[in-house]
């Protein structure tokens, strides 16, 4: 549970930050706006085939307004391959096991999160936060 709540919070730097791999600096920061209306926005969640109720979508769409797209992946070397391929792969968030998240932090591609942002973070099993990019 710990290492599946761990991947929810690799979040890439399509979502926001200043356009480069490991967008964490001050521009990453300034860019985030708590007011935004994430009705024009769009989630692209990157996971394994049966890892997520198939319903998650359109509750995600219900409940922020946004649309969310699931894109599966069979192996963590197929979504890294995308992930490591060009600049923007569109995907916001991917699950990936820990030595693949480990890798895709020493290269940079992950966003950091903004604690702030995200009031239901403390839901999270405390072994989660622990968990850092």
């Amino acid at each position: 549970m710990a290492a599946t709540a761990a991947v929810l919070v690799l979040l890439l730097p399509a979502c926001g930050g200043d356009g480069q791999p490991g967008g964490n600096g001050p521009a990453a920061s300034a860019s985030l706006d708590p007011e935004a209306d994430l009705s024009k926005q769009r989630l692209t969640v990157s996971t394994w085939d049966g890892y997520m109720p198939k319903n998650l979508p359109a509750r995600f769409k219900s409940a922020v307004g946004a649309p969310m797209t699931v894109a599966k992946h069979s192996t963590n070397e197929e979504i890294v391959a995308k992930l490591t391929a060009s600049a923007d792969s569109g995907i916001d968030v991917a699950f990936v096991s820990g030595q693949y998240a480990q890798a895709l932090a020493e290269q940079r591609l992950l966003e950091p999160i903004h604690h702030d942002l995200v009031p239901h973070l403390k839901n999270l099993d405390p072994l989660a936060a622990r968990l850092r990019p």
